[in-house]
């Protein structure tokens, strides 16, 4: 059942996305759900989940879980927002709508380098591209893999409400950033402590 979500042809439910905002709209057999068949079964939920369970959708909404993460981090200060980030992790969620495991962890890869270069040329910074892709690859994989699991524990057989994937996909995008957070906190200590040798 491993990538269900994501490789079966015709499943609507795909890509890394957050949904957290969709929690409240619609329930099974509420008015205004659709139900639309796919590979597995029966899918349903409201417009608004099958609209988030898009190529759009999840762009929009792996975007603003970043947006979010940055001003948790920032205390809410909306000038400290890094709109390059929140811009990568758009066209992340973007690409890897409907790819497995591995198309979404090279996603993350290309999407990682390119985001390190814009940030190095915009702040000044001379981060490495190598180590920025890399880093972005494995926390992608390994957010694929939390949302998959996720995703796959809360689907029922026949019937199935799109939101389990929305919330899946919640969970993968929150935990590759704060896999993200985790390892830009190590590489930062790490920098201060080669400072104070030198």
């Amino acid at each position: 059942m491993a990538d269900k979500g994501r490789s079966e042809v015709g499943n609507m439910m795909m890509g890394i996305a957050a949904g957290g905002a969709t929690s409240g709209l619609g329930g099974a057999g509420a008015i205004g759900e659709f139900a639309a068949e796919a590979y597995g079964g029966i899918q349903t939920g409201s417009l608004w989940q099958f609209a988030l369970a898009t190529r759009t959708g999840t762009a929009l909404t792996s975007g603003a879980v970043n947006w979010g993460v940055q001003l948790v981090k920032n205390g809410g200060d909306l000038s400290q927002t890094n709109y390059i980030d929140v811009g990568a992790s758009l066209v992340g969620g973007y690409l890897g709508y409907g790819g497995n495991l591995a198309w979404n962890g090279l996603v993350g890869i290309g999407v990682g380098m390119t985001q390190t270069e814009a940030n190095n040329l915009y702040y000044g910074k001379n981060d490495n591209l190598l180590v920025g892709g890399l880093t972005s690859g494995l926390t992608t994989m390994a957010g694929f893999k939390v949302g998959d699991v996720y995703t796959n524990w809360t689907m029922k057989p026949i019937f199935t409400s799109v939101g389990s994937v929305i919330a899946g996909n919640a969970a993968g995008t929150t935990s590759t950033e704060l896999f993200n957070g985790i390892i830009e906190k190590y590489n930062k200590n790490i920098q201060q402590n080669n400072g104070s040798k030198q």
